[in-house]
């Protein structure tokens, strides 16, 4: 019975390391794709608000040709949300190195649950080894006792019957 319960918790621990490393490698995957998404979104938010500067600039300069202070202000105006565009990106930067930090501590505590699962594994096979060595052992002893006994004229019952002698007369023998 004991043996099963081995067994049962060897397979139980085999299905945790399986799940464990099939999380770590989605976690990483869908990491690399969020990281190429969230770079190609940047990207594309960055020309789009590029060219929305450019369509800004060319219609404030060709309505204020003649003015060259309309000239100025809007080339101030331009610099103005060049530099908020600046802020943003720079906020996102950060963002997205926390995420990647985060992520890279997820990954490697996952690697440390999958080592210490490892190392549980490892030793229930080795205690699964000394069990059977011990029952192995004590199987060998108990037919020595067993033709003791029956060499000294008694009887020895099977495991499931009534025992006729006390513990303490068969372990004196």
């Amino acid at each position: 019975m004991e043996r099963d319960v081995f067994v049962e918790e060897i397979a139980k621990l085999q299905k945790d390391v399986k799940r464990l490393k099939s999380l770590n490698s989605q976690l990483c995957c869908e990491n690399k794709e969020l990281c190429r998404i969230r770079d190609r979104a940047g990207d594309l938010e960055l020309v789009n608000h590029h060219l929305e500067n450019c369509m800004d600039v060319s219609a404030s300069l060709f309505l204020a040709q003649k003015e060259p202070l309309a000239v100025f202000q809007v080339v101030s105006r331009a610099l103005e949300s060049a530099n908020r565009d600046v802020v943003t990106y720079r906020q996102r930067v950060t963002e997205t190195s926390l995420n990647a930090r985060r992520n890279a501590k997820r990954c490697k505590d996952l690697q440390d649950q999958i080592a210490l699962m490892k190392d549980c594994l490892h030793k229930e096979r080795h205690d699964r080894k000394n069990l059977e060595a011990t029952r192995v052992c004590l199987e060998a002893e108990l037919i020595k006792v067993e033709q003791k006994i029956r060499a000294n004229g008694g009887s020895v019952s099977s495991p499931g019957s009534p025992k006729s002698s006390s513990p303490r007369s068969a372990r004196t023998i």
